[in-house]
């Protein structure tokens, strides 16, 4: 769904109550493309959980490739003996 600000903030109830039934995002337009998203809060939560994953799998590949190289680090329980949390 696409809705300028002017209708939002006109329809801004009906337009939360769409983005719920439907469970799509609202993008909200706004002058010189300062654009906002409407998002319910499951959507939010899953976007976030997909942002970390992302961030996950890039640092695996930095590894994968790191490894490839021969640029590997061994570390043991023991490397850390006294040390806190």
């Amino acid at each position: 769904m696409i809705e300028n600000f002017t209708n939002t903030k006109e329809n801004f109830k009906e337009l939360c109550d769409k983005v719920w039934e439907n469970n799509e995002p609202l993008l909200i337009t706004r002058k010189n493309s300062k654009n906002m998203i409407l998002l319910t809060i499951d959507q939010y939560d899953e976007f976030v959980r997909a942002s970390e994953n992302l961030d996950y799998l890039l640092k695996l590949n930095e590894s994968a490739r790191q490894a490839e190289e021969g640029k590997l680090t061994r570390i043991t329980a023991f490397d850390h003996e006294g040390e806190e949390d």
